[in-house]
């Protein structure tokens, strides 16, 4: 059983990475040249970036406080 889920995530891990690494990062598809897809996928990876901080920003609490009350809120 141990080398089984040794054997899973070993192939998951390959599966994950044969995904986001693609074929097609720099080489050019039907409607985009390579520098056009790269910097697609440059403004993704930047926006899915500055999303994950507010996210966890939000989670831990970490934004200013509101200037709506005169108390202290942290």
């Amino acid at each position: 059983m141990i080398r089984f889920r040794r054997g899973a995530g070993v192939l998951g891990l390959m599966m994950a990475g044969a995904v986001a690494g693609g074929c097609s990062f720099t080489q050019p598809t039907l409607s985009k040249t390579g520098d056009e897809h790269r910097n697609t996928v440059r403004t993704v990876w930047e926006r899915d970036r500055a999303g994950l901080m507010d996210d966890l920003d939000l989670v831990f609490q970490t934004d200013r406080p509101s200037r709506l009350t005169k108390w202290h809120d942290k």
